[in-house]
């Protein structure tokens, strides 16, 4: 199995937009896909992990996660939700694959296992 890290093109809002079909203002990060970790974990560990990986490693963002999920980034599981960095009070939002492969998100409460992809920017 190849363990090298996956790279992606992905739209990052600079918030110069407006709407969801907005482009103007919009401009192009590169990221990098980690392997997933061995175990699900709960929300603060997902964090820590990502972040002991090194350098720039951190949780994606739910842009990020949904954006490749739906792009069919190869790595991520069918059936399972894996961690966001974005929170509401004290749930964390997720995204997976949910039935017949579609992408769904919800927010889960932060203790709850969950899968996790580390990712970066790189340029």
């Amino acid at each position: 199995m190849n363990n090298e890290p996956k790279k992606f093109e992905l739209p990052q809002d600079d918030n110069k937009g407006g709407g969801e079909n907005n482009t103007e203002g919009v401009e192009k990060i590169k990221i990098e896909w980690g392997t997933e970790a061995p175990e699900p974990m709960g929300w603060f560990d997902a964090r820590e992990w990502c972040e002991s990986l090194g350098e720039g490693w951190r949780l994606p963002t739910s842009e990020e996660l949904k954006s490749a999920l739906e792009n069919k980034v190869p790595g991520f599981k069918s059936g399972s939700h894996y961690w966001t960095s974005y929170s509401y009070a004290n749930s964390r939002s997720w995204f997976g694959y949910g039935d017949n492969d579609k992408v769904e998100g919800n927010y889960d409460d932060r203790d709850n296992k969950n899968a996790v992809r580390p990712v970066r920017d790189i340029s």
